[in-house]
């Protein structure tokens, strides 16, 4: 018996066989997996995690770690706010060995308060051996802009009235 840890530079893919020898007479005394079996690799998101705040109109930054190689070593990125329950792609094509996404102008729609939002990566390419992977549950928070006033030289007088106006994306 022997526990083997499968690491990084472990072969993945569909056509996998472990092959066993008795070192005293290895050429006579040797057996392998009589079937073929799968190594898939691994990634993990690290970030958003669970205390994240994100908010529309800004940038995220998705972080991950990965063991293993697939072809292409693309992944893709997708995010869901919980409440609607539907998978929406960021980027379908990421480098994984850069192992961070630069989620740049959050869209309004990943406005997920009070509920929460999640990300999923799935390595592409080779969907026989694919990895998957769900952040922890966050938030994406909306943006509020001040318009007026908003500039300067605006002068208010003690006593007026004045409009002050905003714009809340989300």
């Amino acid at each position: 018996s022997y526990n083997w840890t499968i690491n990084g530079s472990s072969p993945t893919g569909t056509n996998v066989k472990v092959k066993v020898s008795w070192n005293a007479d290895a050429a006579n005394v040797t057996d392998a997996s009589d079937n073929f079996f799968k190594v898939i690799p691994a990634i993990n998101i690290t970030n958003p995690i669970s205390t994240t705040n994100w908010y529309t109109q800004d940038n995220g930054t998705i972080n991950w770690t990965k063991s293993g190689n697939w072809p292409g070593d693309n992944v893709s990125l997708y995010y869901k706010n919980v409440s609607s329950g539907e998978w929406v792609a960021i980027n379908t094509s990421a480098n994984a060995s850069q192992l961070y996404y630069n989620w740049t102008n959050i869209p309004i729609a990943a406005v997920s308060y009070p509920s929460k939002t999640q990300i999923r990566m799935k390595t592409v390419d080779d969907p026989s051996v694919q990895a998957t992977d769900d952040s922890d549950l966050f938030f994406i928070k909306p943006y509020i802009r001040m318009d007026y006033p908003n500039a300067g030289g605006v002068v208010w007088n003690v006593t007026e009235t004045r409009q002050i106006n905003w714009t809340l994306y989300g």
